[in-house]
C-alpha cells in the first residue's frame, strides 16, 4: 500500500515542469524596413532609442529563453551570424545588409531587450 501511494506521488511530480527551463515557442514576424529581419510577434517595439538606433523591442521572454533560440531563428533565415561581444551583442547579415543586434536583459529578468543597430 505505502508502494503504491509512493508510486501516485512520483508519477504526479514528474508531470511538473520548471518554467525557467521550458523553451518558449514563438512566432515571427518580418521587419520589411529592416530586410525582413525575424523578430517575435510577441515583441513591443519601444520609442526611445538613441540617434544610432534603428529599433528597440521588449521581449516578453527571460534573455535565457530568448538568446539561442533567436540565434537559430535567423540562421534558419539564412542570416550569417557573427558573435562581437558574448551572445549579447551580434552581427547578423544578409543580402549584403548588416546590422548590429544587441540583446541583454532587462531589470526583471522575465524581459529582453533588443536593439537593432546598422553595421557598418
Amino acid at each position: 500500500m505505502i508502494c503504491l501511494v509512493l508510486l501516485i506521488i512520483l508519477a504526479s511530480c514528474s508531470n511538473v515542469t520548471d518554467s525557467s527551463t521550458k523553451e518558449v515557442s514563438a512566432e515571427y514576424e518580418n521587419v520589411q524596413e529592416l530586410n525582413n529581419l525575424p523578430v517575435p510577434s510577441t515583441a513591443i517595439e519601444i520609442d526611445e532609442k538613441s540617434a544610432r538606433d534603428l529599433k528597440n523591442y521588449k521581449i516578453p521572454q527571460s534573455f535565457e529563453n530568448f538568446s539561442a533560440s533567436y540565434q537559430e531563428k535567423l540562421k534558419g533565415e539564412g542570416w550569417e551570424i557573427t558573435e562581437v561581444e558574448s551572445n549579447k551583442v551580434i552581427s547578423v547579415e544578409k543580402n549584403n545588409i548588416k546590422y548590429l543586434l544587441i540583446i541583454t536583459k532587462s531589470s526583471d529578468t522575465q524581459t529582453t531587450n533588443v536593439t537593432v543597430r546598422e553595421n557598418f
